[in-house]
């Protein structure tokens, strides 16, 4: 549930909420901004790196809509108007993490050599149908089916204004069970539990907790970033033997190209550049020779 309205110093004047939620709603933005910045350089090479462009700009559209409630609260119901934005927000967040994990699993296995420089124009145009065409069943079906109307709620005889809102139990699981599985395996996922242990463990703890984020909250360009590594790792781990140690893979936060070593049962040694170098004249002959 999502307040709207609770009770104030003065039971005649009931505390507005919706400044709390646009201050939420900005962090996210700068929280995405700053992922953007150390993702802006294959972003838009893979589609789940497309969905997130998406995402950041359906996030400024979600901050402009809070935001023109809050100016406007004095000629608008804001109790109306905010429910409708965060329970339309909330229930369009909470459906696209499964779609855009299963199209991001699709996109790796047929993505060429895993390398961005083999990304063509025809395979951006499909990325750009099917994020199209998530987001418009998305809020097709959010728009038929999501309960807007704002409830009242009565506790320690003080009324509230709350609304329904979702929360997304695929990120949450997502983030769980990755959590296990890193650390299971942590000597193998070094590079990967290094980058992405922090935000995991966070994860972990708002759920020891019984901290429920709201979708239009959990569901960010973080968590879209690290979905992208764990695709792009068992894409590259799979294989390994087509992609080879030195392609430009999609993903910008972990450097995969060393577990093509172990992979290889080899070292990034004297034998692993022994290894690279023929990997160089059988898989790309049309390269001049250079020393590595």
């Amino acid at each position: 549930m999502a307040v709207i309205w609770s009770p104030g110093i003065n039971e005649d004047f009931p505390h507005d909420e919706t400044l709390q939620y646009l201050l939420i709603l900005c962090s996210k933005v700068a929280l995405n901004t700053l992922v953007l910045s150390f993702w802006r350089h294959s972003i838009l090479r893979s589609l789940l790196g497309l969905c997130s462009v998406s995402m950041y700009v359906a996030d400024m559209l979600l901050v402009s809509a809070v935001t023109g409630a809050w100016l406007f609260k004095e000629h608008l119901p804001t109790s109306t108007s905010m429910c409708f934005i965060l329970a339309h927000g909330s229930a369009v967040y909470a459906l696209l993490p499964l779609p855009i994990l299963i199209a991001g699993a699709l996109d790796y296995a047929s993505y060429p050599y895993l390398d961005v420089n083999s990304s063509s124009q025809r395979r951006a145009v499909s990325y750009c149908i099917v994020v199209v065409l998530m987001w418009t069943l998305a809020c097709s079906y959010t728009y038929n089916y999501t309960d807007t109307q704002p409830m009242e709620i009565y506790k320690d005889n003080a009324r509230a204004l709350v609304c329904r809102v979702h929360g997304s139990s695929v990120v949450f699981q997502f983030s769980m069970q990755l959590s296990i599985a890193v650390v299971l395996i942590l000597l193998l996922t070094l590079g990967f539990a290094l980058n992405w242990m922090p935000y995991l463990l966070m994860c972990l703890a708002c759920a020891l907790v019984g901290f429920v984020v709201p979708a239009y909250a959990s569901v960010n360009l973080l968590w879209m970033a690290c979905a992208n590594s764990v695709l792009v790792g068992i894409a590259f781990w799979c294989r390994s033997d087509g992609s080879g140690p030195l392609g430009k893979f999609p993903d910008d936060t972990c450097l995969w190209n060393i577990y093509w070593h172990l992979s290889k049962g080899t070292s990034p040694t004297v034998d692993a550049k022994l290894t690279t170098r023929l990997y160089i004249i059988v898989h790309k002959p049309a390269m001049t020779f250079r020393e590595i």
